[in-house]
């Protein structure tokens, strides 16, 4: 979230050509920071709600990337999904 509100008041400050202006996208920019920490918070809700582990990660050892990607594009085609998974591949 730190990122995204940085980047937002960035946007804000590079786009105002005066201080007037600085405070009008401000107070837009401040509307649409609270929007998206709404939905994040909405979303983190939604899935602590689940009956899934503490954890929203998991590790697969011995998977690779190529069979990872097919099985995760498989079960979003099967399942409506608003947000897909978040997928990083690491190798040593």
């Amino acid at each position: 979230m730190a990122s995204c509100t940085g980047l937002l008041s960035a946007a804000a400050v590079s786009c105002a050509r005066t201080y007037r202006e600085l405070v009008s996208v401000g107070l837009e920019v401040l509307k649409l920071a609270f929007r998206v920490g709404a939905q994040v918070t909405e979303v983190c809700e939604e899935i602590e709600q689940t009956s899934l582990p503490t954890s929203w990660a998991a590790i697969f050892p011995g998977v690779g990337k190529e069979s990872a990607y097919l099985a995760l594009d498989g079960f979003c085609k099967q399942t409506v999904s608003q947000f897909p998974p978040l997928i990083l591949c690491l190798s040593r």
